[in-house]
């Protein structure tokens, strides 16, 4: 692409993945393709760039939580996971405007970008509070008669 690397596609690059940019069919926004030992990303030109960004983050859900996994979850679930988690990246990492714009062209999105949202910050939060953990779980152990 002519443009410079978004920050969705930094992030995609910074775990190792090649991020190429191709016509596809109107439907399909993007999918993996293995390149030797490297992951690829590749990704419809033709999609608007907010679409673009979520396909990049859909994919690398895709190849963080399912690639080359001897047990996956079913193509729904899959999905779901992709979805949800890929909202959550936008959120984080790309630019603001890029998920209203997102979300502005699939509001029956909305329930599911906020469900990947709330479950992202309980993960935060449990990230946060693991080093406190033994110590509140030690604190309930002397509370039990």
């Amino acid at each position: 692409m002519n443009r410079p690397p978004t920050e969705i596609e930094k992030y995609a690059r910074r775990f190792g993945y090649d991020v190429e940019y191709t016509d596809l069919p109107p439907a399909i926004g993007g999918h993996v393709l293995p390149d030797g030992k490297r992951l690829c990303i590749v990704v419809n030109r033709t999609w608007p760039a907010p679409e673009q960004d979520f396909t990049i983050a859909h994919e690398v859900v895709h190849c963080r939580l399912h690639y080359g996994q001897k047990l996956v979850p079913l193509k729904i679930i899959r999905e779901f996971q992709a979805n949800s988690l890929a909202w959550v990246i936008m959120f984080w990492i790309g630019k603001p405007e890029t998920f209203a714009a997102c979300l502005e062209r699939h509001p029956l999105a909305l329930p599911q970008a906020m469900l990947g949202l709330f479950a992202g910050m309980i993960l935060l939060a449990e990230d946060r509070l693991e080093p406190y953990r033994n110590k509140i779980q030690a604190r309930f152990r002397k509370q039990k008669p």
